[in-house]
């Protein structure tokens, strides 16, 4: 079997945590907590295909 890049192993893994992410972050901000997990998630996430992009590989 092939080994796949390590930068398509973080975009999955990125992926699939998206559903998780989104409820923690629903839950904080309705139990009043002003954690922002959604904020900081949808920047890495956006950071991150920004230099996949960049960066040849």
């Amino acid at each position: 079997m092939k080994k796949l890049p390590l930068n398509i192993i973080i975009f999955m893994g990125l992926t699939a945590i998206f559903p998780l992410i989104d409820f923690l972050n629903g839950f904080f901000l309705t139990s009043g907590i002003p954690i922002p997990i959604g904020v900081l998630y949808r920047f890495f996430f956006f950071i991150f295909l920004l230099v996949m992009i960049a960066v040849p590989f």
